[in-house]
């Protein structure tokens, strides 16, 4: 069994006495072969990091597993956990947010998007007005013509 890096087990129990990380030899199964009737006969698993906690009651429970991103339904990429999964779980840790995590989602969603949305008006406001003074210029006369007066 694979102990886990010793500053992230102290980080982890900091943000909650419980949380702590498992090493799970058979985490993903990646192939499968199977013999004449049909029946499994050799796997091929990946090892994966787990966090895990207790809930009141202390029955354990599986939070994240430690990897990359998954992409098209595969598990990500084997990830030795750091302190990205630290602050990680630490920002999305309820108790942060007072048990409340409409405030989690506000300032971990709505919050950032708002400021997208403003730097995308702001940009378009931008955009629009540089196009406008250019439209402007190209309908000025370049030519200076003299006026016939007869």
């Amino acid at each position: 069994m694979r102990e886990p890096p010793e500053s992230v087990a102290i980080a982890l129990r900091a943000i909650r006495p419980t949380m702590h990380l498992r090493w799970n030899p058979q985490c993903f199964l990646r192939k499968t072969t199977f013999d004449g009737l049909g029946r499994p006969k050799d796997r091929v698993w990946e090892a994966r990091w787990e966090v895990w906690c207790e809930d009141s009651e202390g029955q354990p429970y599986k939070i994240t597993v430690v990897q990359g991103p998954e992409r098209n339904g595969e598990p990500g990429e084997y990830r030795e956990p750091d302190q990205r999964l630290v602050d990680m779980l630490n920002l999305c840790n309820p108790e942060r947010w007072g048990g409340d995590i409409r405030k989690m989602v506000h300032a971990l969603v709505d919050e950032p998007n708002a400021v997208l949305r403003a730097a995308e008006e702001r940009d378009w406001n931008q955009w629009s007005d540089d196009i406008g003074k250019e439209v402007a210029q190209y309908a000025q006369t370049k030519v200076t013509v003299p006026a016939q007066i007869s």
